[in-house]
């Protein structure tokens, strides 16, 4: 475990360089200790990959105060809440899946195969950003893994599944990015009045679906199996 000070008022923990489902874990445990205590001084606790960063309020606890408590905290022995899996169902349809055609040449993979790859793990949630409702997602095939896109596109469509390096995610809102887009989901991912719906530990499964069934779901209604 690396303690180091992070920005202003911030510090950041690492257990690891390496992305594995049992660091997150760790991660995880971390978390929930963490905000368990209810800290006066500690005013945010962003977990991520094999990290967390820790907000802290200056003038309620010193840096070296800090320090001390997160290396003396007790996580170890906290039992994780049960992991949720949920089902995004995902047109890949080629007029959503506005990069395809790159991917295809990239991958030599045919559309199907992408499909295929795509749809298969079960994807554990490791971090929720860069806006809300984004989630950094482990698990991709390296058969699909691409580099992202040289120039971001200014708007990427709200609802679009894309791919970059290592990860797959889904852009709950119309924002700039530069993952390469292999499809689209009709379902709305962050809402306001259900926060925490989607959580870290819990798993994304894609289910594909036909442009039908995408446009009749437009407007994020939920598509049971």
């Amino acid at each position: 475990m690396n303690i180091t000070p992070y920005g202003q008022a911030c510090v950041l923990l690492q257990l690891t360089q390496e992305i594995t489902n049992e660091t997150h874990d760790r991660v995880h445990k971390i978390y929930l200790a963490l905000t368990s205590l209810a800290h006066k001084g500690i005013t945010s606790v962003i977990p991520s990959y094999c990290s967390l960063a820790i907000k802290y309020d200056v003038s309620s606890i010193s840096y070296t105060a800090l320090k001390e408590l997160l290396k003396s905290l007790e996580y170890e022995t906290i039992t994780l809440p049960l992991k949720q899996e949920h089902i995004i169902p995902v047109c890949y349809h080629e007029s959503l899946a506005l990069d395809r055609d790159h991917v295809c040449q990239h991958t030599l993979l045919s559309p199907e195969e992408i499909i295929a790859l795509h749809t298969a793990p079960s994807y554990p949630i490791y971090a929720i950003g860069f806006v809300p409702g984004f989630f950094y997602l482990g698990g991709l095939a390296p058969q699909l893994h691409i580099p992202r896109k040289e120039v971001p596109r200014l708007k990427v469509p709200k609802g679009s599944v894309g791919i970059a390096a290592k990860q797959t995610g889904v852009y709950p809102l119309a924002t700039p990015g530069g993952w390469q887009v292999i499809g689209r989901t009709p379902i709305s991912l962050f809402d306001p009045k259900q926060p925490d719906k989607y959580r870290i530990g819990d798993t994304i499964r894609f289910k594909a679906i036909d442009l039908s069934t995408y446009k009749k779901h437009v407007g994020g209604l939920e598509i049971r199996d």
